[in-house]
C-alpha cells in the first residue's frame, strides 16, 4: 500500500477516507468522509424528514375546527413539539461531523479539531504531547463502520477520538503521527 502524505492523498485514489498534508516534522490530516457529510444519502434523508416534521406541524391546522380551549390548546402545544423536533433534525444534519488533527513542532502540541460541513472548524482541543499516554488504533468489529485513531491522557482515563476512517488510512496516519513524535522527543 502507497502513502503519498507529501501529495495530501493517502490509498488509492477512489478510496481516500483520509486527506493530509506534510511539512518538515508536523502534518495535519482530516477526514474527507463523516456520517454527515454534503454527499452522503443519510444527510440529506434526515433533512428531508426534519422539513416534513416542521411541515406537519401547520398541517394539523387545516384539519376542521373545534372552538374549545382544549383542542386549541392541543394544537398549539403539537406545533410547538413538531417544529423543535424537525428544527433539531435540520440543524444537526447542517452541521456536520468531521475531525482534523494537526501536529506544530514549535510548541509541540496536538490539535484536535471537529470540523462543519463547509470545512470551517467548531471546535478545537489543544493537547501537550507530553501530556499524552499513549495513541493507538481501534479497529471496527462491524461492516461499514470507521476505525479510529484514540488518543489516552495521563492525568485522566478519558480517552479521545482524533480520526476515524478506513482502517489502512488510519494505521498509516497512526505511524507517521508516531513518527513525527519520535523526531520531535529526540
Amino acid at each position: 500500500m502507497n502513502a503519498a502524505i507529501s501529495d495530501l492523498s493517502i490509498g488509492p485514489p477512489k478510496k481516500r477516507s483520509i486527506k493530509a498534508s506534510r511539512s518538515k516534522q508536523s502534518y495535519r490530516a482530516r477526514e474527507t468522509e463523516g456520517y454527515f457529510r454534503t454527499t452522503t444519502q443519510s444527510e440529506a434523508v434526515l433533512r428531508f424528514i426534519g422539513i416534513v416534521v416542521v411541515l406537519g406541524a401547520f398541517i394539523q391546522w387545516l384539519l376542521p375546527q373545534d372552538n374549545t380551549i382544549e383542542m386549541m390548546m392541543t394544537k398549539v402545544g403539537l406545533a410547538v413539539a413538531f417544529s423543535i423536533i424537525g428544527l433539531a433534525f435540520f440543524t444537526a444534519t447542517m452541521r456536520g461531523n468531521r475531525y482534523e488533527i494537526a501536529l506544530d513542532p514549535t510548541s509541540k502540541t496536538l490539535t484536535l479539531s471537529r470540523l462543519d460541513r463547509r470545512d470551517n472548524v467548531r471546535k478545537t482541543r489543544r493537547i501537550k504531547l507530553s501530556d499524552i499516554k499513549s495513541i493507538y488504533v481501534l479497529k471496527s468489529d462491524a461492516i461499514g463502520t470507521p476505525s479510529k485513531m484514540r488518543i489516552r491522557l495521563k492525568a485522566r482515563d478519558e480517552e479521545i477520538t482524533a480520526l476515524r476512517g478506513q482502517y489502512d488510512d488510519i494505521e498509516l496516519m497512526h505511524r507517521a503521527l508516531c513518527r513525527s513524535i519520535r523526531l520531535l522527543n529526540g
